[in-house]
């Protein structure tokens, strides 16, 4: 019993220590566009999932305050970069922290859409062209999205760049290339 009583105890210390890691210096910005610098957390470690909202301390000592993606504009943690925008993945629209890639005329954001539990999560790419109010979203597991016939026709203002897609020369795995490339032209 003496024993139960020890490993039960350990493991809500484990969890209660797991859920207080994973903060890392970075900086939110308001919807009134100010900078408040401090900890922010934006995934769990346990169960490891990308939270929908963020945690953010101004110091270690600090209470914790939650900031939805309707409340900011976006976050960074170190170099990462995040935009709250409205998104359509998995057939659903709503404002969610977007991972900047590039920024440009044509714009890459990622979307770490996560289960419970390592590994259970789907990866998107989103795609949105300024001054175009749809967006080109897809997930990079997805065998059935006809990649080549759709960023054909959401870029069809290229079509130097588009016929490079058509022949092969830049296939699902270059986006990062593509949206460089249509950013120069």
């Amino acid at each position: 019993m003496k024993y139960i009583l020890l490993l039960l105890t350990l493991i809500s210390f484990y969890v209660a220590r797991a859920q207080e890691v994973g903060y890392q210096n970075g900086f939110v910005i308001t919807n009134e566009n100010d900078t408040i610098r401090g900890l922010i957390k934006n995934r769990n470690s346990v169960p490891y999932r990308v939270l929908v909202d963020i945690k953010f301390k101004k110091d270690k000592d600090s209470k914790v305050e939650m900031f939805e993606p309707h409340q900011l504009k976006g976050f960074q943690i170190g170099t990462t970069k995040y935009k709250s925008l409205t998104t359509t993945a998995n057939g659903i629209s709503e404002r969610l922290f977007l991972e900047v890639i590039i920024e440009g005329k044509l714009n890459f954001y990622e979307l770490e859409y996560s289960g419970l539990g390592a590994g259970n999560s789907t990866y998107y790419v989103i795609l949105k062209l300024n001054g175009k109010k749809e967006q080109l979203t897809y997930s990079k597991r997805d065998m059935l999205f006809s990649f080549k016939s759709k960023i054909t026709e959401y870029l069809s203002d290229n079509s130097v760049l588009c016929e490079k897609i058509r022949s092969g020369f830049y296939k699902k795995k270059d986006i990062e290339k593509i949206v460089k490339e249509y950013n120069n032209y």
